[in-house]
């Protein structure tokens, strides 16, 4: 189960987000959800190809953006790279196929702070967006299970089993196993904003050793 806010609304004021995304159905279900969680129509600025999110980030500044990994002129990761240099202060939430955790995992070492499947559902996405908003992140156990493998030491990414504490490591494992927030948070002793926060920390690890 992934670790996500049901309860706690997030009111965007005074944000400006950045959408990269070239389905035009997956657009509208991103742009609702953002005007739901308080983005007004002249903050949200749509991008559908690398070239005019190029353009976007030129033009002005913005404090999110979501960013498709599959561009038709070149790849979203490289975009998020270019986003966390001239806008690092930016949470940076990618979206994803089922499949492709290992795309994923290399979005948060560019320095995603968060990411999305795009099979889920409108309030699902919704929720994923508000925590980015909140500062925090959230995972599922696919994502938890590809990190642990990846950290495992003498493996692929070892080198950053280094900054993951045992809290850290703890959270992802039982969210590997699939447990609950509540389950996780009763186990750790921790809240459920903590568990955001801690969970965007850990995808902060991952981008500093990639940059080490």
């Amino acid at each position: 189960m992934s670790i996500i806010d049901r309860a706690n609304p997030v009111i965007a004021t005074g944000q400006t987000v950045l959408l990269v995304e070239d389905e035009p159905l997956l657009q509208r279900r991103l742009v609702r959800a953002l005007s739901e969680l308080g983005f007004q129509e002249q903050d949200i600025q749509v991008a559908s190809t690398v070239a005019r999110a190029l353009e976007a980030m030129a033009q002005r500044r913005f404090s999110m953006a979501f960013i498709d990994l599959a561009l038709p002129d070149g790849s979203g990761i490289e975009l998020i790279a270019r986003m966390r240099l001239h806008h690092p202060q930016a949470r940076i939430v990618v979206g994803s196929a089922w499949s492709s955790a290992a795309s994923v995992l290399a979005a948060l070492r560019a320095g995603a702070t968060g990411y999305v499947h795009k099979e889920r559902d409108d309030a699902e996405v919704r929720e994923v967006l508000g925590s980015a908003l909140r500062g925090g992140a959230t995972i599922d156990p696919m994502m938890a299970r590809e990190i642990l493998r990846t950290c495992t030491p003498g493996g692929e990414g070892a080198e950053v089993a280094v900054a993951l504490d045992a809290l850290d490591r703890k959270l992802l494992a039982l969210t590997a196993e699939g447990c609950s927030h509540r389950e996780i948070g009763a186990q750790l002793q921790i809240s459920r904003e903590e568990m955001e926060q801690r969970v965007r920390q850990i995808y902060l690890k991952l981008h500093r050793a990639a940059d080490a």
